[in-house]
């Protein structure tokens, strides 16, 4: 099995696990399992330092759809990648980082795609399968 259809298993999720640096910030183990298999517990930093970020942050909520629900994507860019946050598909980009060098698999996940919202009072990154 590749990891995209081991990710597309994950529909839903009991338990949640929090960022330990960015305590408003939690995830599902979908997400998990990607930063597990993928090594890639970077891109949950780099996706929670944006909810940490002031600047980065009142871009989120300053767009209605963005706050209820963001649109994070991963795409390779030459030997590093691009993450950009938008309320949704055609949206104008939020939140943009680029990042110089990352081993990331796109082979299996181009684009690596993410949703974020609303848990309580915390902002809950799942795969789009567990939304």
């Amino acid at each position: 099995m590749s990891l995209a259809s081991d990710l597309r298993q994950f529909t839903g999720s009991d338990t949640v696990y929090r960022h330990a640096l960015v305590p408003n910030f939690v995830y599902t183990e979908g997400v998990k399992y990607l930063a597990k298999e993928a090594e890639a517990y970077w891109l949950l930093d780099a996706i929670a330092s944006h909810y940490f970020d002031k600047k980065s942050l009142r871009k989120i909520e300053a767009d209605e759809a963005a706050n209820a629900l963001a649109i994070w994507t991963l795409t390779r860019d030459g030997e590093g990648a691009v993450l950009q946050c938008k309320a949704d598909t055609y949206c104008p980009i939020l939140v943009e980082q680029r990042i110089a060098y990352t081993d990331f698999p796109f082979t299996e996940l181009s684009p690596c795609k993410f949703y974020c919202g609303w848990y309580g009072e915390k902002r809950l990154l799942m795969l789009p399968s567990e939304y």
